[in-house]
């Protein structure tokens, strides 16, 4: 940090694996340890050659072919039609998967893939 003196109580704290879940376990030990605190969150994408995760949902909204889609944690079927509709979904979608438990999210992120001939995923990536 560029002033140590003006934050000498900082840590860097790392997490493997989660989303909604670790930050909940993140952010309550360290508030209660009275710290400032920023937490990064390195999901399993990295080192697997899978795209990183918000990429992948933004290119499946964006890109997967037209349809109706049965995501697993989303209560509405998702129709990809319209160039609207698609930015719309994909603004929701965006919201609504970074909130869920880790393995909830693969779970959705597996179908996201599915929708993909494994080479239009790779050319895309």
């Amino acid at each position: 940090m560029a002033r140590p003196e003006k934050h000498s109580r900082s840590i860097f704290l790392m997490s493997d694996e989660g989303y909604r879940n670790t930050l909940g376990v993140a952010a309550d030990i360290l508030e209660e340890l009275r710290m400032p605190w920023t937490l990064f969150v390195s999901t399993a994408h990295i080192g697997t050659g899978l795209p990183n995760p918000v990429f992948l949902l933004w290119l499946f909204f964006l890109r997967a072919p037209q349809g109706e889609y049965r995501l697993p944690n989303f209560a509405e079927t998702v129709r990809l039609d319209r160039k609207e509709s698609r930015e719309k979904w994909a603004r929701r979608g965006s919201d609504h998967l970074r909130f869920l438990p880790a393995e909830q999210a693969e779970e959705t992120l597996a179908v996201m893939r599915a929708a993909f001939a494994p080479v239009a995923l790779v050319l895309a990536s």
